[in-house]
């Protein structure tokens, strides 16, 4: 790790992040308040993907990460990416057992 070269931030950058993750977390409430169908959840998980990218440069301090550590990280990010979206194409193939049994 490259703590050696960390500059010293002033606390404005922290509050600019937390007003970021504010933003955000509102904005993540006032989508769930519109019924968008299955887009609420595909939405839900890109602002949070935003939101865990923002912690992860700023609080991790990957910013000043090496390229190695960097390269490691984004692949793992990546990895989940593709694991929540295989996920989620299973989940939508699913028949609604629900809908099936009521409409006998």
């Amino acid at each position: 790790m490259a703590h050696d070269a960390h500059e010293i931030k002033g606390i404005g950058i922290y509050l600019k992040v937390f007003a970021t993750l504010i933003v955000l977390t509102i904005v993540t409430v006032a989508v769930a308040q519109v019924n968008l169908g299955r887009l609420n959840t595909l939405i839900a998980m890109l602002i949070a993907t935003a939101k865990a990218l923002v912690v992860m440069i700023w609080f991790m301090h990957m910013n000043h990460e090496s390229t190695l550590n960097r390269i490691v990280f984004g692949t793992a990010f990546i990895f989940a990416l593709i694991f929540y979206g295989l996920t989620f194409m299973d989940v939508d193939t699913r028949i609604n057992l629900q809908n099936l049994f009521i409409n006998k």
